[in-house]
């Protein structure tokens, strides 16, 4: 089941992160909590089912 996916791998989740190389509009090369992002759009993709 999806919702097992998610509590088994939360560490992994809440700490996937991306280093923005700071060129480009909006990048100031911060990190990027993009496990926290993917794992919003899931729970949000899941409760709409």
């Amino acid at each position: 089941m999806s919702t097992d996916l998610i509590t088994e791998h939360l560490d992994l989740w809440t700490s996937a992160v991306t280093y923005n190389n700071g060129k480009g509009r909006g990048n100031n090369g911060e990190p990027e909590l993009t496990g926290i992002n993917k794992l919003r759009e899931l729970i949000l993709e899941l409760a709409v089912r």
